[in-house]
């Protein structure tokens, strides 16, 4: 499965308009990301019945950033349904669920080329899921040297 629809990260507008659409979306694994708890009750009623994991934390690096606990549940549902294809959501769209698009196509080796060069990711939330995977931050970044060191 290296299709570069594998891993879709979408805005919340985006993930709400998908679902009442009415399009079969049982191919999925939803990540849902919310701000408030409103938006995160409204995501569970709207989620309902799907295939989901949602969570609740702010777009910052400090202590209202992704929690080590939520890395581990995250981390949890994305190896639970590793043979899925996935579809992240967060307010924007951009940074957390860019983030934990980045970090799936990584740890599950999918090999997408746009999540491998993405820039725009939260580095808090993609490290709180390499710590909760048990991947080095240093190995995580000697691997990419070599990498690029053999494309050369």
């Amino acid at each position: 499965m290296n299709s570069q629809e594998s891993i879709k990260f979408i805005s919340r507008g985006e993930m709400k308009k998908l679902i009442q659409s009415g399009q079969d979306l049982s191919e999925y694994a939803i990540i849902s990301i919310s701000d408030t708890s409103y938006e995160y009750e409204e995501m569970l009623g709207l989620l309902d019945g799907m295939n989901f994991a949602a969570s609740a934390f702010q777009d910052t690096d400090d202590e209202n950033g992704m929690s080590p606990l939520q890395a581990k549940q995250i981390l949890h549902y994305i190896n639970n349904n590793a043979n899925k294809k996935f579809i992240v959501h967060c307010y924007m769209g951009i940074s957390r669920s860019g983030a934990i698009a980045k970090f799936i196509n990584e740890y599950l080796d999918r090999g997408i080329w746009y999540l491998e060069d993405y820039t725009g990711y939260n580095r808090r939330v993609f490290n709180q899921l390499m710590a909760a995977a048990g991947m080095s931050m240093t190995a995580y970044y000697e691997e990419l040297e070599k990498q690029d060191g053999m494309m050369k």
